[in-house]
Parts: C-alpha cells; structure tokens; sequence
C-alpha cells in the first residue's frame, strides 16, 4: 500500500463526513453550483455527496504525492531516497453556510514522512525537492478566515498563513519540484525559522485591496519565528524578542500574464557577518513576471517566467536569487494535462558570508545553479506522474563537489 494507516485513517474520516452531511441535504438542487468531481478526482463525486457538500459550502480536498529521488553522481554521494507528502484541505464557504457574504474559513492539515534526498545525497543550497523535510511530521500547516468588504474590493485575513500561497507565486513555476520556484533562495533561507512558508507556518494578519480585476495591492505581517525550530509538529508561542515579518506586493495580472513587485522586513536584527557584534536588519525585494507566448485554446498555451530577489548580505547567507522558465501545457496533441517545463535557477552567496568563512580557513563558492526538465501528465482521472530531470553546478556552493545529475519522479493522487 502506498499509504500508511495514519493516512488511511485520515481519508476514512473525509468519507464520514461527507456521509454525516448528507444527511441534511437531501433536499438540494443538483442544478446549482455545479462541479466536475469526477473529472480531476480518483473518488468521483462520492455519490453525488460531493456536489451536495460544495452546494452547501462545504469542499473537502486530499492530495498525496509520492517522490523517488535519486542523485546518479557528483553532490555528496550517490544514492536514493523516497519521500511523501499528504495534504488535506477544508475550505467553509461562509455565504453558504452561515450566510455571511465573503467570508471564508480555511483549514490545511499536511503530513510528510520518508527520506532525505537533498540532505543526504545532493547537498544542494537550493534543494531538489520542494516536500522534503528536515523533520518528518504531522501538523496543522493552515487556519485561517478572510472577509471580503467594499464589495469585494477588500479582503482581510487572520490565521495561521502560508505566505507563499499569496506572496511571491508564479503559478507556471509551480509545476517543478525545485523548492526555489516557490519562495525564492534569497527569502527562503532568512529569519531565525525561515518566512512562513513550507513545512511550518506562523500568525498572521493581511490586507488585500484590488479596486478592479487587473489591479492589486496585499500587504502582510507574520509572527517572525513560524514554529519552533526544536520540535515537530505545530507550535504556535508569540514571544516579543521574535519580532515581526513584514512583507507588501503590488501587481498586476491580465488572464496568464503577471507583473508583480514585492518588498520584505524583520523588525529584529541579526549578527552581521563582518562584525559580530553588530546587528542589523534584514530586508529585501522580489519581483516576478509571467508571459504568455503562445496559445491554441483554453488547455494549449506557453508561458515564460521570470523571477528574482535581493536580500541583506550582511546578516543572510544568499544575497540574491533568480529563477526563469517556459512552461508548455498541452504538449502532447489530445492530452490536456500533459505539461512541459524547462527552468533554471541560480542564488549568488553573501560576500560577507564568504569573507568570514575565509577569515575561518575555509572557502565557498559564490553561486549555485540547477538546471530542471519536468513533465507531467494524468494517466487517469486523479492519478498523475511527473518525471524529472535536474542538473546542479556547485551543489553547496562547495569547492572540489562535483556537479550532481539527479533523475526523480512525482506520483499525485488526488481524492
């Protein structure tokens, strides 16, 4: 069996509720809010009990993937690894349900289990795999509610939040497995536990305010340390020394094209690489463009991307990021799913960083630069494979570590 009882548990709780929801919505107008479950899920549509718990605001979600990966040569040595993630989503609509317009609840439960192939194999700054974990858990990741006022021209959320799921995304560089086309390098490896983003969250509290569709303005602010870097699970503890993240975005996007420019701050200040008794604050900027090439109808399309970051060098180990490719869906005639990506990404190491590794003996490299092609297709409804293929230079950033050539695949099921 691919999944483990816990899991098996899991699912088996979804299935009772969407049976304990049936029960009051016998009555229903199948005609209305209408979903094609059956299309993009191995469950189907439960019996209709799915159509009936979305007409009443209720959408329950579960995606597991499974992920071998395996590092041929250079990086630390050779070897593979197996990995899993598990998502499990809720989202209350609360116009539905409680008849409050804009209102929505979100609740994200994630699981990852497995190996370390990055860790143990690669060495790579920048990673190889975006659900690789240092610490195998179980956790509440999200939980949140927004409110929409204005009309819908204001949107309010307070939760616990991923930052990545509104900030710095690309959705045409969510298709690859290389962690830096989520958050960049440059943001990724700041603050004392990393920004909020995958595997642990913090607190927090944004503003969203987008006065026509092409238009918006979001800005944010996180509890500094998400989690508690010594334990698993989740762990939600508001110490004034942690200090705040604050981050604002502004963009503009028109059907597959975006625009979008970020600026990031801790409000506390961390040792400078230099002088060690000094400290300073750490902040930065992001921007992230997309494009659309070509398009032959609603599934067939290229899209390009490009991303980068700056960071404080001074207090950070990578001073700046950048990542850039070309996404083709629908490559294979006939098949809507089929996705094509080529992208590279590259992070440049703080000089500052490298001055005091010298000062110690030691030496490092100043960039890293990986090299990925994916693809992705549904061989049924719900179940869809992803080979891969990524090509590291400098994994580490490490003098005398040959480049490391890793093949790997993606297994999604989605329930």
């Amino acid at each position: 069996m691919l999944l483990s009882p816990l899991k098996q548990t899991l699912f088996r709780l979804i299935l009772i509720i969407l049976m304990l929801f049936k029960a009051s919505m016998s009555g229903a107008d199948n005609d209305a809010d209408k979903v094609d479950f059956k299309k993009n899920n191995i469950l189907g549509d439960g019996g209709g009990d799915r159509a009936l718990l979305y007409k009443k605001g209720v959408n329950l979600e579960a995606i597991y993937k499974l992920d071998v990966i395996a590092n041929t040569s250079g990086g630390i040595k050779t070897g593979a690894a197996v990995l899993d993630n598990l998502d499990l989503k809720l989202t209350l609509d609360g116009s539905k349900l409680y008849n409050v317009t804009g209102s929505k609840v979100f609740v994200y439960v994630l699981s990852n289990r497995g190996s370390k192939p990055n860790g143990k194999y690669v060495g790579s700054i920048q990673g190889v795999d975006n659900i690789e974990v240092i610490q195998p858990a179980t956790r509440l990741y999200e939980a949140w509610i927004s409110q929409d006022i204005v009309g819908g021209k204001v949107s309010l959320l307070a939760g616990l939040h991923d930052l990545n799921s509104e900030f710095y995304v690309t959705n045409s560089s969510l298709l690859f497995l290389g962690p830096n086309y989520g958050t960049g390098g440059e943001f990724s490896v700041t603050g004392k536990n990393g920004p909020s983003i995958f595997p642990t969250t913090s607190l927090a509290f944004r503003v969203k305010l987008q006065p026509n569709p092409n238009f918006y303005f979001q800005a944010a602010i996180w509890d500094a340390v998400p989690g508690d870097p010594n334990k698993q699970g989740t762990h939600i503890t508001l110490q004034r020394q942690d200090g705040a993240l604050l981050i604002a975005e502004s963009g503009w996007q028109l059907n597959n094209d975006k625009y979008a420019l970020g600026v990031w701050r801790y409000t506390p200040k961390f040792t400078d690489y230099s002088l060690p008794l000094v400290k300073k604050h750490n902040a930065g900027a992001y921007v992230s463009l997309e494009k659309q090439l070509y398009k032959k109808n609603d599934t067939t399309n290229i899209i390009s991307f490009i991303r980068a970051g700056l960071a404080n060098q001074a207090v950070t180990p990578v001073h700046y990021a950048w990542s850039a490719g070309i996404l083709y869906n629908g490559v294979v005639t006939g098949r809507d799913s089929s996705q094509l990506g080529l992208g590279i990404s590259q992070l440049i190491n703080s000089n500052s960083l490298r001055r005091s590794i010298a000062n110690s003996g030691g030496s490092l490299k100043a960039n890293e630069t990986s090299f990925e092609l994916t693809y992705s297709d549904s061989i049924r409804p719900g179940i869809a494979i992803q080979p891969d293929v990524q090509y590291i230079i400098y994994p580490g950033s490490t003098p005398g570590t040959k480049n490391a050539f890793v093949l790997g695949g993606r297994l999604t099921l989605t329930f």
